[in-house]
């Protein structure tokens, strides 16, 4: 890289040159001074900073270096001067240019950031009787507060029946599919913290998430993409493990994957030639519909897109049906698009009796393995799968104490922020976290140190804070999972009100 330098090595030259060649009095404060060395040398001085930036952004570490360098960043703001409408440049704007430099390195590899994904869930709405009710198109849901999360509902119910009961709530229900309005790991909340309808629906009294929502993920991080073009620059051999790992997660909508080949322990397929290939993927999904016809005894159903995301609903002449999705989570294929996942109807459908299924399909996976089914990738004597990587929830329970002044409330969502953050990548007051990667054993002492890292808690007692997989036992020391799952933010249970 060429040598850069600044006003002060440019005026010290160009003083020592006019000192040897003539006798005009340079020194400080004198006219020639000002207008015939220290202008031009700022202007050196800009020129080089320029140039740096040029040579800086054609590699990995030069990106990282401009990126990681907040008086880099001065310089570089100070060189190109101010806007068409003689304004000073910001550094935000410096940022975003900087930014750009990083996805102009990461085309040269054929990659491009990753957008995000959106958060998807369920909400049950809530009517005071077993009733009818017409969702329109376009109602959303919200949490609460001045920094409220919105939620689509997805499609629109018309007449629909709502007979499902709530004996905690003490109300009716129907659960409906949501996504955010919005990307990012914001929207990926905890159970309950969605309750509100906007604009309210004729009938329904409330609503509430029975489960958390997830899939949302933020932009990828310039860092993360310059990572990801550096692997990418590595090599594309779909015949190995790196290869595979490369091509994968090049991909939009993969965030990470897990290769396992036919010594791995995740391997449970036992066909020559066999790669498994687990991939984290977003809430890419698509609606599905399936006709199926009754013949007055079946009451399982196979679904013929493959892996099946949720149920949806049923319509036919005998509608409403009672009718729970069985999902394929134990064969050699679960998770993939030859996964065996069904519906099961609580009585069997009349003899030519036509339903029409609708669910949704990770239509991610589906796109993935076709693309690896190609000619133009498919490895020879190769039996490859993509399956869907399994989440994993971490739950916690905590005794806290609050600071005196500070409210119990926005205390306890401060914590919910700064673990969902933890373990799902995102921004908080600590510091920018990356996601937790795929197999990740989690630490009970780091997570306590995040808790009690957050502005206003007093006190976690030590003794009694814990985590929880799923539904598995409390631990107060480390939970392992297998290379194939991944963690998603669970609920947390307060100890003490």
């Amino acid at each position: 890289m060429a040598l850069r330098r600044t006003k002060e090595d440019v005026v010290t030259t160009m003083v020592e040159y006019i000192a040897d060649n003539s006798t005009h009095n340079v020194a400080p404060g004198e006219s020639i001074r000002d207008v015939v060395v220290s202008a031009p040398a700022n202007e050196f001085e800009k020129t080089y900073v320029l140039q740096e930036r040029q040579e800086y952004m054609l590699t990995a570490d030069g990106l990282r270096t401009m990126l990681g360098s907040a008086t880099f960043q001065e310089d570089l703001r100070q060189a190109l001067g101010k806007d068409a409408d003689g304004n000073e440049r910001t550094i935000a704007y410096v940022q975003t240019l900087l930014s750009e430099d990083v996805d102009r390195f990461a085309s040269n590899y054929g990659l491009t950031r990753l957008e995000g994904n959106y958060a998807t869930g369920k909400v049950r709405l809530y009517t005071s009787a077993s009733t009818t009710i017409t969702v329109p198109s376009g109602s959303r849901v919200r949490t609460r507060g001045s920094d409220y999360k919105e939620f689509d509902i997805l499609g629109s119910l018309t007449n629909y029946p709502v007979t499902l009961y709530d004996s905690t709530e003490g109300l009716y229900y129907v659960e409906v599919p949501i996504k955010a309005v919005n990307i990012g790991t914001a929207y990926n909340l905890s159970v309950g913290l969605i309750t509100l309808v906007s604009p309210a629906i004729s009938g329904v009294v409330s609503c509430k998430n029975p489960e958390t929502t997830s899939g949302g993920t933020n932009e990828e991080a310039d860092l993360t993409l310059i990572t990801r073009s550096e692997t990418a620059w590595s090599g594309r051999n779909l015949d190995t493990v790196d290869g595979y790992k490369t091509y994968c997660e090049a991909k939009s909508y993969v965030t990470e994957a897990k290769v396992a080949d036919p010594i791995d322990d995740l391997m449970t397929r036992e066909t020559a030639g066999a790669v498994d290939i687990w991939v984290r993927v977003g809430s890419t999904t698509i609606t599905r519909e399936q006709l199926i016809t009754g013949d007055g005894s079946t009451t399982d159903f196979l679904l013929s897109y493959q892996p099946v995301h949720s149920y949806i609903s049923s319509t036919g002449v005998s509608a409403p049906y009672s009718v729970m999705l069985i999902e394929d989570v134990t064969s050699g294929y679960a998770y993939s698009t030859m996964a065996q996942s069904k519906v099961r109807f609580a009585s069997a459908p009349a003899y030519g009796e036509e339903i029409t299924l609708s669910y949704r399909q990770y239509e991610s996976i589906f796109l993935l393995q076709s693309d690896l089914d190609s000619d133009d990738n498919r490895v020879a004597a190769g039996d490859v799968l993509v399956k869907k990587a399994i989440p994993a929830t971490l739950n916690f329970r905590m005794d806290l104490s609050v600071v005196s002044g500070y409210s119990d409330v926005s205390v306890k969502e401060d914590i919910e922020e700064a673990l969902t953050a933890y373990v799902e990548g995102g921004t908080v007051t600590q510091g920018t976290f990356s996601r937790l990667a795929m197999g990740t054993e989690v630490e009970a002492s780091d997570l306590y140190e995040v808790v009690v890292g957050v502005d206003g808690v007093n006190s976690v007692t030590l003794t009694t804070f814990m985590i929880q997989q799923d539904s598995e036992s409390w631990v107060s020391t480390s939970i392992d999972i297998d290379a194939n799952y991944y963690w998603t933010m669970g609920t947390i249970t307060w100890l003490t009100s």
